[in-house]
């Protein structure tokens, strides 16, 4: 699958919490500035990033795509909250 909000986000905020940063230092990984320019790029105008709806067991698609998008919303805000420069 494609990448998302919910797993940048979470990833972001997994990486803020083991110390690394976006900014330049020896903590700095390069691999978090792509995560932090995805989640601004495919924010919507509502301040929601769009999700996909996952599969459930037995291969039919979800329907409770509210919940998702806002997990993913929340997961999203918490990764830049924490690694997003200030300036």
């Amino acid at each position: 699958m494609t990448s998302d909000a919910y797993a940048t986000g979470q990833t972001l905020y997994a990486l803020s919490l083991a110390g690394y940063s976006a900014l330049p230092s020896e903590k700095m990984r390069p691999q978090i500035r792509p995560g932090i320019e995805f989640l601004v790029a495919t924010q919507e105008p509502d301040g929601s990033w769009p999700m996909v709806s996952r599969a459930k067991p037995g291969g039919k698609p979800g329907k409770l795509l509210t919940p998702i998008t806002t997990a993913a919303t929340s997961e999203a805000t918490l990764g830049l909250v924490r690694l997003a420069p200030q300036h």
